[in-house]
């Protein structure tokens, strides 16, 4: 079995203060770290476009970019659900993702999560539809796939680069818009209109009535080609519980949320012992890093690598 945890390793500079509240928050967790052999490799976001589980997601379905091509460039035909299976030529595919830009005192942030963003089709479509000149007058396309996604067709001889959305609001948009090639003048152009048109469009206003987030960021990414995507086929549970919190880097509510996966889900799959109830590998990603922990469903082991037990915070609180 395995299980998938982004967003579970906080950056070095508050690992070490968070370890010592893992056993009152999580103490299941807690228990698998210290029982865990652990694997852990580095990861450059700026190289691969993509935040470290994306970049994983899409090694494990077998994707492998074109040498001009970041990483997050896969994210196209794989989020749009396009492989070569199932798609009728070879295009590449790009996509546009829905979210919010705020200002604040400490920088402006990006929100593209759905439970928090709450989309509806309908809206998505009203918005898409008042920018459609404005697509058309810079040569794009687009085409809804979903309430918080579109796929954008670009000008053929227009070669952006790919930054994913998750990216953006894990590291920020400002270290990311300043380090973009000449293309990205021209999308940051076409944005500002569609930012512009959207600020006081009436579903915005409505949105706001609710105590909503307004839409108006449209970030675009991929570019791949289709490939034969493969199909995971171990068992393996996503948990994506930590996300929010982590990117507003609110420590507390990360404990919190930690804390609730670790009595609704990790405790579920323990023997009284603290062990798995079967062998485990459990994935753990942050910013820079993605450590892979491997468990036993029995205490035999532990004896032979005594070590591991004891100095589990090497590689969580300091780099490996």
């Amino acid at each position: 079995m395995r299980i998938i945890i982004p967003n579970s390793l906080p950056p070095f500079n508050v690992a070490y203060d968070l370890e010592k509240l893992l056993p009152k928050y999580a103490p299941y967790f807690f228990k698998w770290l210290q029982l865990a052999s652990f694997k852990s490799t580095n990861f450059d976001p700026m190289k691969a476009g993509c935040t470290a589980f994306e970049a994983w997601d899409l090694e494990e379905h077998g994707f492998v970019p074109k040498k001009h091509q970041k990483l997050s460039s896969g994210l196209g035909p794989f989020l749009a659900n396009i492989h070569l299976s199932n798609s009728n030529k070879q295009e590449q595919i790009w996509l546009g993702e829905l979210g919010s830009f705020l200002f604040r005192q400490n920088g402006s942030t990006c929100n593209f999560d759905p439970q928090t963003m709450n989309f509806d089709i309908n809206e998505t479509k009203i918005l898409i539809n008042s920018i459609l000149p404005y697509l058309k007058e810079f040569g794009f396309k687009a085409q809804i796939l979903s309430a918080e996604r579109i796929r954008i067709f670009i000008p053929d001889k227009i070669k952006p680069d790919s930054v994913s959305p998750l990216m953006i609001a894990e590291h920020g948009i400002e270290n990311i818009l300043y380090s973009q090639s000449s293309f990205f003048i021209l999308w940051r152009r076409l944005l500002n209109h569609v930012q512009i048109i959207w600020h006081k469009h009436p579903i915005n206003q409505k949105r706001q009535e609710k105590g909503l987030l307004p839409i108006n960021m449209l970030w675009l990414y991929g570019g791949a080609y289709p490939w034969n995507c493969l199909a995971k086929v171990e068992e393996s549970y996503i948990l994506n519980e930590l996300k929010q919190s982590y990117n507003d880097e609110d420590w507390y509510s990360w404990l919190d949320a930690l804390s609730k996966l670790d009595k609704s889900f990790i405790k579920s799959l323990c023997k009284p012992n603290g062990l798995p109830l079967q062998s485990t590998q459990l994935f753990l990603f942050g910013k820079t890093r993605r450590v892979i922990l491997t468990l036993s469903n029995s205490f035999k082991w532990i004896y032979w690598f005594p070590s591991i037990y004891k100095n589990w915070s090497f590689w969580w609180s300091y780099p490996v």
